[in-house]
C-alpha cells in the first residue's frame, strides 16, 4: 500500500490533539481509507516515513483506565524535559514540581490543592487562576489524569518523559512493575513486600490466576481495585504496547481468555 494524503491526514490529528484514543484512531482510520487493515498496519507506514525524521507513533496504555492511546514522540532523547519552548518558564518549572509530587508519592498522585500551592514556590510569579488553566489544558492534551481532585501521570507523560526522569530520578525514586518491567507510577501495591503493579498487568494476571500473586513474594493479592478498573469493565484487557516498531518488529498475541468476574471482598 503506497503512502498517500490519509496517511498525512492521520499523522495530523495525532500531532493536533496529541494523543488519540485507539476507539478514535480506528473510526478514523475507517472513514479515510475504508478498508479492514489493522491500525497497525498504517501506523508502521506513517512511522516508516517518520523514522529518518527521529520521530515515531508509539502505543501507550493509561494507568488509571487501562485504554490506550496512539502518541507522537521524538526518538532522540530529551533528559531536561525543555518540552522545545512548548511552555512558558513558569508553567515549566511548576509542571516539573507536580511531576516531582507524583513520582515521590506513595500512590502515584498529587492532590489538585497541593499543586496548586506550588505556585507560592516557583521562582517565577504565577497566579493560582493561571495555574488552575494551565493544569486543565495539561489535562486536555493528556499530559495528566485528573480524579477525584488528584492529578496522575498522563499517557504523554509516560510516552515522552522517561528518559527525564531517568535522569532526575533515583532508582529508588522510580518504581518497576513487576510484571511487564516498564516503569510504574500508579498501580497496586503488594502489602507485604510494596512493589507495584500497572492495574493493566495485574488484570491481566487475575485472569489466568485465581487467587492473583504477588510475582516478587508469592502473596495473595486483592482483587478489590480491579472491578473499578475501566479496562477490566470494557472487556479490552491486553499486556501493554509500548510502540509499533518499523521494522523486524514482533506481533503480540493477546490471550483469549475470557474475563474472570470477581465479587468486591
Amino acid at each position: 500500500m503506497s503512502y498517500t494524503n490519509n496517511h498525512r491526514a492521520l499523522l495530523q490529528v495525532i500531532m493536533e490533539r496529541g494523543a488519540v484514543s485507539t476507539a478514535d484512531a480506528r473510526e478514523l482510520i475507517v472513514k479515510l481509507f475504508q478498508q479492514n487493515e489493522s491500525t497497525q498496519t498504517y501506523i508502521h507506514q506513517i512511522n516508516v516515513k517518520l523514522e529518518p525524521l527521529n520521530m515515531t507513533i508509539k502505543l501507550v496504555t493509561c494507568e488509571l483506565t487501562g485504554h490506550k492511546y496512539w502518541i507522537l514522540i521524538s526518538t532522540l532523547i530529551d533528559k531536561t524535559a525543555s518540552f522545545q519552548n512548548e511552555f512558558s518558564p513558569a508553567q515549566l518549572e511548576l509542571l516539573r514540581k507536580i511531576l516531582s509530587e507524583i513520582i515521590t508519592s506513595d500512590d502515584g498522585c498529587a492532590p489538585s490543592t497541593a499543586c496548586l500551592n506550588l505556585c507560592s514556590s516557583l521562582d517565577t510569579q504565577m497566579s493560582k487562576a493561571d495555574a488552575e488553566d494551565f493544569l486543565a489544558k495539561m489535562v486536555e492534551k493528556k499530559w495528566f489524569v485528573k480524579e477525584h481532585g488528584k492529578f496522575y501521570m498522563g499517557v504523554r507523560s509516560i510516552a515522552e518523559l522517561i528518559p527525564y526522569f531517568k535522569a532526575s530520578y533515583s532508582e529508588e525514586a522510580l518504581k518497576t512493575c513487576a510484571l511487564c518491567r516498564q516503569m510504574v507510577f500508579h498501580g497496586e501495591r503488594c502489602i507485604c513486600c510494596h512493589n507495584v503493579l500497572h492495574m493493566l498487568c495485574f488484570a491481566n494476571c487475575a485472569r489466568v490466576q485465581n487467587p492473583p500473586k504477588c510475582p516478587s513474594c508469592n502473596t495473595i493479592m486483592s482483587t478489590d481495585n480491579i472491578n473499578d478498573f475501566d479496562a477490566y469493565n470494557d472487556h479490552v484487557l491486553d499486556f501493554p504496547e509500548m510502540s509499533v516498531e518499523t521494522e523486524n518488529s514482533e506481533k503480540r498475541t493477546t490471550n483469549p481468555t475470557k474475563k474472570r468476574k470477581y465479587s468486591a471482598r
